[in-house]
């Protein structure tokens, strides 16, 4: 038994059945117990799982140029970039470094980041960088006047913990996590909150019964929160998910959560507490349709492999003419190839009183994939 199953044990035996969302949150995020607060790396080759930042340095450099277009667009003196769940800094070492310090002037680096251990990487890694922050929440961002500059994430929203919620007869039931002698079981009740379809969204869908949906009603807060702080400007997110309608295909039935232990996909979250990754897709319609309850508005939805293949490709031909284009050539077919992490993964980029930067006019957009149903989604 970890100490992360021995906590919630301890919990459950006292205050009885938890949801799967605060279990989530104890084995991710304990501060000493939880996955994400272990001093040892969880991402890349000697993690549990792989993402676009362990191939090569292509990923930062094509942002590096969307971060000049946004900022050339909005135009301020002062530019402010916000990574949300920075981990360890390696993503925003490598945006930094690449570039210039003419480009460095007058920017702003926020590295939000709730483990203390990681703090403590970036804090080491982007100490040669002046104007540089780690902060553990979006609360410890004091900026009088608000920001302008760009809120992005890579990976964040499926990091967040989740309900996980049933159509039984028509009706939805709560799945919790309860206990049987002494070990972990699932238990299924009424919604912990009666509302908690509704505000994520879900009962608009045409879920069957039987089927399973996760369910993150906390992500209109975080909107909330980024708003109080971003007066005008970006906020770009790329992970890995589907608009809301993907939810009603079969092969959703049982949801999309996983976990990740060394490298291997389960579905068994009792097992490894604390030790193994727990995570499910977003929805990227609810991340629009909050956004827009904050004065977000989205403007590009597209796959990872379309919005780096645009954006970075003359830098991407100049690394293929150079005498690295072989290993760069394999690099490209895990970011941009449709079977690999090219359409796996999907960039949504809101706009808070900003324009779309012309560089972004030639994407392929699949706003209308979302489900908004509304008109200015025929504009740009």
């Amino acid at each position: 038994m970890t100490p992360a199953e021995k906590l919630i044990g301890e919990q459950i035996a006292r205050f009885g059945p938890m949801t799967f969302e605060r279990f989530v949150d104890v084995a991710l995020y304990h501060p000493k117990y939880g996955y994400y607060s272990r001093v040892a790396p969880q991402r890349g080759r000697a993690g549990d799982y792989f993402t676009s930042m362990q191939v090569g340095g292509l990923l930062p450099e094509i942002f590096a140029e969307a971060l000049r277009a946004m900022r050339e667009t909005l135009g301020p003196e002062q530019f402010s970039l916000i990574d949300i769940g920075a981990g360890g800094g390696e993503f925003l070492e490598a945006v930094l470094s690449a570039l210039s310090p003419d480009d460095r002037k007058g920017l702003r680096v926020w590295a939000v980041e709730r483990s203390r251990s990681a703090r403590e990487n970036i804090w080491r890694r982007l100490s040669r960088f002046p104007r540089c922050e780690a902060v553990a929440s979006l609360d410890d961002i004091d900026w009088m006047g608000g920001l302008e500059g760009c809120v992005f994430s890579n990976e964040l929203f499926d990091a967040l913990p989740f309900h996980r919620i049933r159509k039984r007869r028509g009706a939805w039931k709560e799945i919790y996590v309860g206990l049987e002698g002494d070990r972990l079981v699932e238990v299924e009740g009424e919604l912990s909150r009666p509302d908690l379809a509704k505000v994520c969204g879900l009962n608009r869908i045409n879920v069957p019964d039987d089927a399973e949906v996760e369910a993150r009603p906390m992500i209109p807060s975080i909107y909330e929160e980024i708003g109080g702080r971003l007066a005008r400007g970006y906020m770009a997110t790329i992970d890995y998910g589907f608009p809301r309608a993907a939810l009603e295909r079969p092969d959703k039935g049982n949801g999309t959560w996983r976990c990740f232990f060394q490298h291997q996909m389960n579905v068994k979250p009792f097992e490894n507490v604390g030790r193994q990754d727990i995570t499910a897709d977003v929805d990227f319609t609810q991340l629009a349709e909050a956004g827009r309850a904050h004065d977000f508005e989205p403007r590009l939805f597209c796959s990872q492999g379309i919005f780096l293949s645009h954006v970075g490709q003359d830098l991407i031909q100049k690394h293929l003419d150079s005498p690295e284009g072989p290993t760069v050539a394999r690099a490209l077919q895990q970011l941009l190839h449709p079977g690999a992490m090219g359409e796996r993964f999907s960039l949504l980029l809101q706009t808070k009183t900003a324009d779309l930067p012309p560089a972004f006019a030639a994407i392929p957009d699949r706003r209308r994939r979302l489900g908004l149903a509304d008109e200015s989604l025929n504009s740009r």
